[in-house]
């Protein structure tokens, strides 16, 4: 999955070092600007199938063991 829009590294790097996940929304806050992506919000970003395997807060199990939490915050965000 790609963009063809600019995008700004440095917003995505705060968006994601602020992100929590609050009865299934993700919220954020960017500049003092509060950004709440409920489920429609973000099928309708990403037109993304609501079908698939629910996420539950697990690591499925065939990830596991190529899964690194630093490696995954480490592309995210900055040192």
């Amino acid at each position: 999955m790609s963009l063809k829009l600019p995008y700004y590294p440095e917003l995505v790097r705060v968006f994601y070092s602020n992100l929590k996940i609050q009865d299934g929304n993700l919220i954020s806050e960017v500049y003092g600007i509060p950004i709440i992506i409920d489920e429609s919000v973000f099928f309708l970003l990403t037109q993304l199938p609501s079908q698939g395997a629910p996420f539950e807060g697990t690591i499925v199990d065939d990830w596991k063991f190529d899964y690194s939490n630093h490696d995954a915050r480490h592309m995210v965000c900055n040192d």
